[in-house]
């Protein structure tokens, strides 16, 4: 089977591409952008870009997926994890427990913990509160509310990477299928009110917390690939994770 993978890196290199097969006989384009984090706008290699456009626009493609996290959207945070530092603040205002050390440690280390016990190939945010409380130990609606504010938090700091939304409007302008593929364990419902929040219309949603399974063992694909009906030959995929997204 031969997969056709597009990676866009959104971190500070510089541009280049490479065409390669893998060991499992994928024909994989690497595309590396520059585009810090904090910066409003992007360095591109325009000649680059065309390329990009030219693949998505190629007859031959009918599916185009995209990740979410790092491809059409950003944390307006340093790091993904340093949300917690914000929801440690919500946490104390909301809960009025001030004796919590170090609560992005504590969240850090509950998602660890879950992972372990799991298993399934991903887990939801639910399973990351049980672990959670075991150590916060709060009632279950103070539990739910700060659950919720994680949830809150994750639609509130998200910012559109608008070079990646144009390559998704070109998609849909083109008359392709274009789905959202997320290894993520946070529900469909709140990966949908960023989309919406950043007007981003797909056809189909894909989350490994409901679906259990992960695009880093290459099983959401073959489920994706079942669901919609499409060959892999015939699919682009965009996506910020040299694992997840390119390998």
């Amino acid at each position: 089977q031969a997969y056709e993978f597009m990676w866009l890196e959104m971190m500070r290199e510089a541009n280049r591409e490479s065409l390669k097969q893998t060991e499992k006989g994928r024909s994989i384009l690497s595309i590396l952008v520059e585009a810090p984090f904090f910066s409003a706008s992007y360095r591109f290699d325009f000649d680059k870009i065309e390329e990009i456009k030219k693949k998505i626009v190629d007859p031959s493609i009918s599916l185009v997926s995209f990740d979410l996290f790092d491809t059409l959207t950003k944390r307006k945070v340093y790091s993904p994890s340093d949300l917690f530092n914000l929801l440690e603040k919500k946490a104390i205002d909301l809960l009025a427990i001030h004796d919590i050390i170090n609560f992005k440690q504590l969240r850090i280390e509950a998602e660890k913990k879950a992972r372990a016990k799991s298993r399934f190939e991903e887990i939801s945010i639910d399973e990351i509160y049980t672990e959670l409380n075991l150590v916060l130990r709060l009632p279950q609606d103070k539990l739910d509310k700060l659950k919720s504010e994680e949830k809150s938090l994750e639609v509130e700091i998200s910012q559109a990477r608008n070079f990646s939304l144009d390559l998704l409007h070109l998609a849909r302008y083109a008359g392709k299928k274009v789905v959202v593929i997320s290894d993520m364990y946070l529900p469909s419902e709140t990966l949908r009110l960023i989309l919406r929040k950043h007007k981003i219309e797909i056809d189909f949603l894909y989350v490994s917390s409901e679906i259990k399974k992960c695009k880093s063992t290459g099983n959401l694909y073959k489920y994706v690939q079942k669901e919609v009906g499409v060959d892999f030959e015939n699919w682009l995929h965009i996506g910020d994770n040299v694992h997840s997204d390119y390998e």
